[in-house]
């Protein structure tokens, strides 16, 4: 997601007005509290992973909603590009539902939340 915030030319002025460092923490959010509706999708009790806004105003609670999908779009891209690299990572995150993963679980910070 990070990389796909970088690439947009629509997200230009959100990158002036966040840094580097809170954007990747952004992105972190999000993803962790995309676990639950991937696993969802995994074990078959949702039909496909939701690409949440709700996610963006908790993060961000003055958020436009202009700019809140100019980011959904940019999530939906980031997850059709990662779903296809999830089928050869060993990590095993969407496999492994919410048992500790690398690629979630070992941050620094571990205050953000996953349901």
């Amino acid at each position: 997601m990070f990389s796909k915030i970088a690439e947009s030319p629509k997200l230009a002025q959100y990158r002036k007005k966040h840094t580097e460092e809170d954007i990747a923490e952004f992105c972190v959010y999000y993803s962790k509290r995309l676990r639950l509706s991937i696993f969802n999708a995994n074990i078959g009790k949702n039909k496909g992973v939701t690409i949440n806004g709700r996610y963006i105003y908790e993060f961000y609670p003055g958020n436009t909603y202009a700019q809140t999908q100019r980011l959904l779009e940019v999530a939906s891209d980031a997850w059709q590009e990662h779903i296809q690299a999830c089928s050869a990572c060993t990590n095993g995150c969407i496999q492994d539902g919410f048992e500790i993963t690398d690629m979630f679980d070992n941050l620094e910070n571990t205050g953000w939340p996953t349901v």
